[in-house]
């Protein structure tokens, strides 16, 4: 199988995810304690979304839009480039408002309503990182099913070209 580039940045966002979905689940089974409480509202703002964190998983999700750009405007575009492209730019908002919301988590009466919403976010999340890697391994197969057939049509054109010559 052919890599692209963006499987690489699909392989470190979902690192991301994965990492994020471990202090989640507690919040979407509705099974958290009161130390996991305390711990998410100091982690959140503090650490689990520092700038540095955001910049990457920001710098990531524009790296992929770009990506998905330029494969929309070259001319091996499949449909699931396009397909990638239009799917990244409803993501891109959606994990910017789950930092938005990340980075204003404190105690009070709205905390677990938040990190449920944050919760769902990231779980929502999950879909469009499988859908997006599978595009892109379709798109993969289809330009090398395309590469294949211009190859095949150049060597029965050049077999025609030798059999008037002969």
């Amino acid at each position: 199988m052919e890599l692209r580039l963006e499987h690489l940045f699909v392989v470190f966002l979902s690192g991301l995810l994965v990492e994020e979905l471990h202090f989640d689940l507690p919040f979407l089974l509705n099974d958290f304690s009161e130390e996991q409480l305390d711990f998410i509202v100091k982690w959140y703002p503090r650490v689990g979304h520092s700038w540095l964190i955001q910049a990457f998983c920001s710098g990531l999700n524009a790296a992929l839009l770009l990506t998905f750009f330029y494969r929309v405007a070259s001319q091996n575009r499949t449909v699931y480039d396009t397909a990638n492209f239009i799917s990244m730019l409803f993501m891109w908002p959606l994990v910017e408002y789950c930092h938005h919301l990340e980075r204003e988590v404190e105690t009070g009466a709205d905390t677990v309503l938040k990190l449920r919403v944050i919760a769902m976010l990231h779980a929502s999340m999950v879909p469009g990182l499988l859908v997006g890697s599978l595009n892109s391994y379709l798109a993969v197969q289809e330009v090398s099913r395309k590469k294949q057939q211009k190859v095949q049509k150049g060597e029965g054109a050049a077999a025609v070209k030798l059999k008037k010559e002969r």
